[in-house]
């Protein structure tokens, strides 16, 4: 399944998933059991990244309405 990982420089990735949670969007963070390859990017594995996962059953509305709910926290 198409798996993001992401980061902001201006919140923490636990920290989105909260606020996403508020609106009612489900995602995870942390390090997703991939610790080296959160080191081997240059990130923390403490604070790892936002993982969202997007698949065939997501609406296209459902998908722009994550990416309005991440512009608006992410600024």
């Amino acid at each position: 399944s198409p798996t993001f990982a992401l980061t902001s420089r201006s919140i923490a990735p636990e920290e989105m998933a909260i606020q996403l949670a508020a609106e009612g969007i489900f995602v995870w963070n942390g390090h997703m059991y991939a610790p080296r390859l959160i080191e081997a990017l240059g990130l923390d594995r403490e604070i790892g990244v936002l993982r969202i996962g997007i698949l065939h059953y997501n609406t296209a509305q459902e998908i722009e309405r994550l990416l309005a709910a991440l512009q608006a926290i992410c600024r």
